[in-house]
């Protein structure tokens, strides 16, 4: 970025930085705004290309001779006379195979006072947009001060660059070197009129300010001059150097002084100090920067892809199965069977109950009271019995009560093994896997359950009564129990107790799919077109593991990459 006071050579300065003719040659038209040179190398160019961006207005494409009389039209149509600059950034993009790939800022020139015409608050404002610039730690400051003033620590721009902390980021430039020549030399007893920019390049006088990256002085050419503008750049360097050789006389005195004086005259030594000064940075500071930078996302990203869970790649069916078995199996989520099958039990006595007659209601009521049977309660029993046996085989009410509670515990061990390393949430393919397998086992075992339970109750009936608990006789406050308890054992029970049944129940309905799908090409395609299961049964053990987060991974894995070849690249330099 260049910054100094108005008139004191910035825009000059930088387009010979640039190498681009691009600002206005209007005397009364100075920076209005932050104007951001763009330069981007472009090989496969056929000719530059010149494109103005502001916001709020669309970009517009000159051709480059025509670049400084666009720029100076906008600035007025934008900040018109009078109304002082403002700090919205004009970016003027240049592509051509000449130029290097690199932004350049030029500044409003920082003023001390406002004059007629202006608002009051110029000094204020300018200093404010430098400020601002400056406070970049990127920030590579270009400080251009008249090499005629009087004196240099008076320049406004050296006293911002040290108030924000930038000297060992800024270079000096003594602008408009022909300018400070000495009609009173000889008087003063000095070898050559420019004896005081000689001495300020030597560091002698006492009124420059130290600079870690030392001071240049520059010839631009005079705008306003016709001969010199006329000239173009490239003759204004040679211009230059034979001006400082010749004119200035630096360098003719055969001393060590007087030739590094003159190294550090013109475009050339410029451009050395600010290759030096930028290589300097990008290696000192932007290359750790950028490397803790990115180094810092990357563990970012890391942890977001730890959140997620190993990658299904890295795991079997076994694998996750495993986890979800021991986490099914914890004592908290077992006892969330129990209760659900107890009222279920409790219904289905309850049915059979209602089936009786007022009359060997009032038996059983009767013999509860008594706390001995009597042969009306033995024929209501019989009866209970026989509506219980009746309801176990044409009502599926324990099975359907098991089902769903399987289903509403396998999607909380699901949702809960979120927060386990396995991260089961994410398997929502395999959830509706287990769900089916589980309604598969539980369907297999029912008519175990049927035998089982009519056993039960048949024996609980044969039994002696063992107390009045229940206002529906001994026998039968009993009966929801022993139901619940066949229940659990034959359909939940037998397939926890062996979990490598429910491993063989999906790897058995897959192998079915798979058997179904081989038949012809067309039913094959049919079959995958239909929720991309094989031949409409379950997906293969591969597509078992999908996850729901595959795209979240597939991005977060991507960005790992990109960063990886950052860190690579950056590494190089």
């Amino acid at each position: 970025v260049v910054v100094g006071s108005e008139s004191a050579g910035k825009s000059s300065t930088l387009e010979r930085i640039a190498g681009v003719s691009l600002f206005p040659r209007d005397a009364k038209i100075c920076t209005r705004m932050p104007i951001r040179l763009s330069l981007i190398n472009d090989d496969d160019a056929p000719r530059a290309s010149v494109t103005l961006k502001f916001p709020g207005r669309e970009d517009q494409s000159v051709h480059e001779s025509q670049a400084a009389a666009a720029i100076g039209k906008l600035m007025r149509q934008v900040v018109p006379p009078g109304s002082g600059v403002i700090d919205t950034e004009l970016t003027v993009e240049i592509r051509k195979a000449s130029v290097p790939t690199l932004d350049l800022i030029d500044l409003p020139g920082i003023v001390a006072a406002s004059i007629e015409g202006e608002p009051a608050d110029m000094m204020q404002k300018t200093r404010a947009i430098t400020e601002r610039y400056l406070r970049d730690s990127n920030t590579i400051v270009v400080a251009v001060v008249p090499a005629n003033i009087t004196r240099v620590r008076d320049s406004q721009a050296i006293q911002l660059v040290q108030a924000c902390g930038k000297e060992a980021m800024t270079l000096g430039v003594l602008a408009k070197a022909d300018l400070a020549h000495d009609p009173r030399y000889k008087q003063r007893k000095q070898r050559s009129p420019y004896w005081e920019l000689e001495q300020r390049l030597s560091g002698e006088s006492d009124d420059i300010v130290d600079l870690p990256n030392g001071w240049v002085a520059v010839k631009n050419r005079d705008t306003l001059v016709q001969e010199e503008e006329a000239g173009g750049l490239v003759l204004s360097s040679q211009t230059e150097r034979d001006w400082f050789a010749n004119e200035a006389s630096f360098g003719q005195i055969d001393s060590p002084l007087s030739k590094s004086v003159l190294a550090r005259c013109g475009l050339d030594a410029l451009l050395t100090k600010i290759d030096h000064l930028y290589t300097s940075h990008i290696k000192m500071h932007w290359v750790p920067q950028a490397i803790a930078k990115l180094e810092s996302e990357m563990a970012v990203v890391n942890a977001r892809i730890e959140t997620l869970g190993p990658a299904p790649g890295m795991l079997s069916l076994d694998d996750v199965l495993t986890v979800f078995l021991e986490e099914f199996q914890t004592p908290d989520v077992l006892a969330m069977f129990d209760t659900p099958l107890r009222l279920a039990a409790d219904s289905l006595v309850s049915a059979a109950i209602e089936t009786l007659l007022p009359s060997d209601k009032a038996a059983v009521s009767s013999a509860a009271a008594w706390g001995k049977p009597t042969l009306q309660y033995v024929i209501a029993k019989a009866k209970v019995v026989a509506a219980l046996e009746r309801e176990v085989e044409l009502v599926a009410t324990m099975p359907k009560a098991a089902s769903a509670t399987f289903d509403a515990v396998v999607l909380y061990v699901f949702e809960r093994g979120g927060s386990h390393p396995m991260h089961l949430d994410r398997f929502e393919v395999l959830r509706a896997a287990v769900l089916e397998a589980f309604a598969t086992s539980c369907g297999e075992h029912v008519e175990d359950y049927e035998l089982a339970v009519k056993s039960a109750i048949k024996a609980r009936a044969q039994s002696a009564a063992d107390g009045a608990d229940s206002s529906v006789g001994p026998c039968m406050s009993a009966m929801p129990r022993i139901i619940a308890e066949v229940a659990l054992r034959e359909l939940v029970a037998d397939i926890l107790m062996d979990p490598a049944k429910i491993i063989l129940s999906l790897n058995e309905l897959n192998a079915s799919a798979k058997a179904r799908a081989k038949g012809t090409k067309r039913a094959r395609t049919d079959a995958m077109d239909v929720d991309g299961d094989a031949a409409g049964g379950l997906p293969t053990a591969h597509a078992l593991l999908v996850e729901s987060c595959a795209a979240a991974r597939a991005e977060l894995a991507k960005t790992k990459h990109d960063l990886f070849v950052a860190l690579g690249e950056i590494r190089k330099i």
